[in-house]
């Protein structure tokens, strides 16, 4: 393991500490993180795509839950088998994400002529999954090589909601002058434009990851495989729970009354709030402990959720996506965090938090999808905000429990 005060190895010139390449480290930057704008564009503009499949095509809640999960599970799938090569010394990286984006861009365009065959379209947003979740893995392990990358990994987790903030509040007008069908050309478009700034994403995996700075544990030693997985099985609950009403948030605001541009305004702000969770984590992350951190936003991501229940009232429901969204950009970073001063591994540990998000995509959608079958979301809501407590409780455990402080 690397330290601060230990002489650095003969690392990839995209790979070297700031003050030595500073262009070097923001081109490299800039590289992960539009990979991360890109493979999670279906996910960060799911909300409105999906209340758009249910405006235009009329699909019910149940089918719209099915598939958002499908995505998911795909990205799952191929989060799940990254874990066994994406790291492996000489692994063509660079070459995997360009190849990713270009197949990702034509399963986008080709949507849009399944929407009237259920079962085609659910394989092809199944196979869109896939390739999200194969450019989010080579982008995670690409950040987990950059030294001294809090900030950066708080950065990354907050691209989905820059993409949301930019093209929520457009997307009613897009429908309605150009159909359902163009979002995903231009989900299509944006990986196409990723491609021409992958000049300085790492060539080649590298084996080991560059740390971020040291912080023992409390018995001076690595945690052990079975508190990492706590860990692990807390961010799962977390992805489940936030996802699941995440992805409904204009759906919730139909039914409650509010108009598609009033609910896609709301979504829009959530986004914008979130990245201010992001440029907060940014602050926070160098400053706050983990543990105590995540437990305090879990709690209050609880009563968050709960405030939901307000949303006929135009102005809560606004605060509450906000808050919702904030909370989700700021914990995500310390759970990552967490996970990589834990282990001893902390690309594959990295690369297992990516399976438990994309895990909640599957799980939290269709979940919620079927306990609001009807087109009442209130036990949605409120199981959700037991998942949260849920997630806090499992943290807490751990930090009562000893076997780590950090």
């Amino acid at each position: 393991m690397l330290s601060d005060k230990a002489p650095l190895p003969n690392l990839p010139e995209a790979i070297v500490p700031e003050a030595e390449k500073p262009a070097a480290r923001a081109a490299l930057w800039i590289a992960i993180l539009f990979a991360g704008i890109a493979g999670n564009a279906g996910i960060a503009l799911s909300p409105l795509l999906l209340s758009g499949m249910a405006q235009f095509l009329h699909f019910g809640d149940q089918r719209l839950g099915e598939l958002a999960a499908g995505a998911s599970v795909g990205s799952s799938l191929v989060a799940l088998s990254a874990v066994f090569f994406m790291g492996r010394k000489g692994w063509p990286l660079r070459r995997t994400v360009i190849v990713t984006l270009c197949i990702y861009a034509i399963v986008n365009l080709a949507i849009p002529l399944f929407f009237v065959k259920p079962l085609v379209l659910l394989a092809a947003m199944f196979l869109g999954g896939c390739c999200s979740g194969m450019i989010w893995s080579a982008a995670v392990t690409a950040l987990t090589t950059v030294r001294n990358n809090e900030r950066l990994i708080a950065a990354f987790y907050g691209t989905p909601y820059l993409t949301g903030l930019v093209v929520q509040p457009l997307m009613p007008l897009v429908f309605a002058k150009w159909g359902l069908g163009s979002a995903y050309a231009g989900i299509a478009g944006v990986s196409i434009m990723a491609i021409l700034v992958m000049r300085a994403f790492p060539a080649r995996a590298f084996g080991a990851a560059c740390p971020i700075e040291e912080h023992p544990v409390a018995r001076g030693s690595r945690a052990t495989f079975i508190s990492v997985a706590i860990v692990l099985v807390a961010l799962l609950l977390q992805y489940v729970a936030n996802s699941g009403l995440w992805i409904y948030f204009d759906r919730i605001g139909h039914i409650s009354g509010h108009s598609p541009q009033a609910s896609a305004n709301v979504v829009a702000l959530g986004s914008g709030m979130a990245l201010a969770g992001t440029a907060l984590a940014m602050v926070l992350t160098t400053r706050l402990r983990p543990l105590p951190t995540i437990i305090a936003l879990n709690m209050t991501m609880a009563a968050v959720t709960l405030l939901l229940l307000t949303a006929s009232n135009y102005f809560l429901f606004a605060v509450a996506v906000s808050l919702f969204n904030m909370m989700i950009t700021l914990i995500t970073p310390f759970f990552i965090i967490l996970l990589i001063r834990i282990s001893s591994s902390p690309g594959r540990v990295a690369l297992g938090a990516n399976i438990c998000m994309f895990s909640g995509f599957a799980f939290g959608p269709l979940t919620v999808g079927r306990i609001a079958a009807g087109g009442d979301f209130s036990s949605a809501i409120a199981a959700t905000a037991t998942a949260f407590l849920l997630s806090g409780a499992i943290i807490l455990g751990v930090a009562v429990s000893g076997r780590f402080r950090t």
